[in-house]
C-alpha cells in the first residue's frame, strides 16, 4: 500500500509534542515555508506586532466562510471568557484569497496542536509588480522565545510570479532577490529583543532560492544570527557561488531538498543537492510540498532521481547556456507580452487554455515584429533539437 503520510499527518500525530520535547526539525521547516502561501493580509501585521497562529486561524476563517460555518469551526480558547471572535464584533469582511481545502486542514491541525497553536506570526509582506516582474511575500514565525523562522513564499499562480522565474535565466539579481535581502536586514533589527534572537531562513520553490540568496548577500553582522537555511525544491542561480568566500561561511548551514521527480529545483545551476525526498504524487506534481512523504520527524528519502526529470533538466540547461543573454531577455519579454495580450493572467489560465486563448496567442504572434517572432521559433526549435539529440544518445 502506498504511503500517504505528509506534513498534515505529522502535525496530527506529533503535534502534541512541544519544541522542548521534540526539537525543531526539517518537517517544521517545510510547514513554516508552506504557511507563506496563505493570504495573511489584514490578519498578520507588517511590523513586529505578533499574533498567535490560533488567533490568526480564527481570523482567516472569519474572512473565508459564512457565519454558520465560522461558529462551527472557530477555536474557542475559554468557553467561560468572552470570545474576541464573536461575529457581531468583527468589521466588514475584506477581499481575500481563500485557502485550498488541504491548506486549511493543515492550519486547523496546527491551530489545535500544542506544538504550533501559540507560535507567533509577524512582519508579513505581500507585494506584486508586473512591470518589475516582482512577486514577493515573506513572514516571521517565532516558535520559541528567541528562535524565529523567516519564510519566503514560492511562485504562486500569478503570471507575474512565473515571469520573475523566467527572468532568472538572463538577470541576477531579480527584484524578489533584492527585496529578500532588504527584508531580512530590516526585520531583524527592529527591537532590543531581536538582539538575542536567532533565525532560520527558508522557503519552498522560488522561496528557497530567495532564502539562499538573502543569506549570501545580507550584511555579515546579520549573517551571524542565521543558524540554518532551508531550500525546498527551489531553482538555482545564473552565477554559482561555490568560489565565493561567503559560500564557505554558510555552506554547512544550507539544507536543500528535492523530490524524486524534480524540474523546478534543478533549474539553472544548483550547487547544493543534499536530499531527495519520496512523494506519493506523479511527475511535476511532486513539486507540491503537501505530497512529500514524512517518516516520523523526518522525510522518507531515496538515493536516486527520476531519469525523465534528469533528461529534461539537461535539456533545459543546455538550452539556457546556448542562448546569448540579450536574446534570452527578448524571448522572455515577448513570451509574456503574447500571454498578456491573450488575457492569460495566471498559470491556471495557461494550463487550461481553450480555443479562444490559442487563437488570441496566434493573433498576438502576428502583431509582434518578425525578428522577435523568429527568435521564439528559433529557441523552441533548438529545444526540440537538443531533446531529439539526447533521445538518440539514449538509444545508442
Amino acid at each position: 500500500m502506498e504511503r500517504k503520510d505528509n506534513i498534515i499527518t505529522y502535525v496530527r500525530f506529533l503535534g502534541h509534542l512541544s519544541f522542548r520535547k521534540m526539537p525543531f526539525n526539517e518537517i517544521d521547516a517545510l510547514i513554516f515555508s508552506m504557511l507563506t502561501y496563505f493570504d495573511w493580509n489584514s490578519i498578520v501585521s507588517s511590523n513586529e506586532k505578533t499574533i498567535s497562529l490560533q488567533d490568526a486561524y480564527n481570523e482567516l476563517l472569519y474572512l473565508e466562510v459564512g457565519n454558520v460555518e465560522y461558529e462551527q469551526l472557530r477555536i474557542v480558547k475559554n468557553e467561560e471568557a468572552r470570545d474576541v471572535f464573536l461575529m457581531e464584533d468583527k468589521p466588514k469582511r475584506k477581499p481575500h484569497n481563500n485557502a485550498k481545502s488541504h491548506e486549511r486542514e493543515l492550519l486547523h491541525e496546527m491551530a489545535v496542536s500544542e506544538r504550533f497553536k501559540n507560535i507567533k506570526l509577524s512582519h508579513f509582506v505581500d507585494e506584486s509588480d508586473y512591470e518589475q516582474a516582482k512577486q514577493f511575500a515573506a513572514i516571521h514565525i517565532q516558535y520559541a522565545p528567541f528562535s524565529t523562522f523567516i519564510a519566503f513564499r514560492g511562485t504562486d499562480d500569478t503570471l507575474v510570479g512565473w515571469k520573475e522565474n523566467w527572468t532568472m535565466i538572463y538577470k541576477e539579481p531579480v527584484a524578489g532577490q533584492v527585496r529578500a535581502v532588504k527584508y531580512v536586514e530590516q526585520t531583524t533589527r527592529k527591537s532590543w529583543r531581536q538582539y538575542f534572537m536567532h533565525y532560520k531562513l527558508g522557503g519552498h520553490s522560488k522561496g528557497g532560492n530567495l532564502a539562499i540568496y538573502a543569506a549570501f548577500h545580507i550584511n555579515e553582522k546579520y549573517l551571524k544570527k542565521i543558524d540554518d537555511i532551508f531550500n525546498f525544491d527551489g531553482p538555482g542561480f545564473r552565477s554559482p557561488f561555490e568560489e565565493s568566500e561567503r559560500y564557505y561561511l554558510i555552506k554547512d548551514r544550507i539544507h536543500s531538498y528535492t523530490p524524486y521527480f524534480s524540474l523546478i529545483g534543478m533549474a539553472l545551476d544548483h550547487y547544493r543537492k543534499d536530499k531527495t525526498v519520496q512523494s506519493f504524487a506523479d511527475g511535476l506534481s511532486q513539486h507540491d510540498g503537501y505530497t512529500w512523504i514524512v517518516n516520523g520527524s523526518s522525510f522518507l528519502l531515496t538515493n536516486k532521481r527520476d531519469l525523465e526529470s534528469q533528461r529534461v533538466e539537461k535539456t533545459f540547461k543546455t538550452w539556457v547556456h546556448s542562448i546569448p543573454v540579450d536574446e534570452r531577455e527578448t524571448f522572455v519579454e515577448v513570451l509574456f507580452e503574447v500571454l498578456e495580450k491573450a488575457n492569460i493572467v495566471t498559470m491556471t489560465d495557461f494550463l487550461n487554455m481553450n480555443v479562444p486563448n490559442i487563437a488570441a496567442i496566434l493573433k498576438s504572434m502576428i502583431t509582434i515584429s518578425s525578428d522577435k517572432r523568429d527568435l521564439i521559433l528559433k529557441i523552441l526549435m533548438m529545444l526540440y533539437q537538443e531533446n531529439h539529440k539526447i533521445k538518440k544518445q539514449k538509444l545508442k
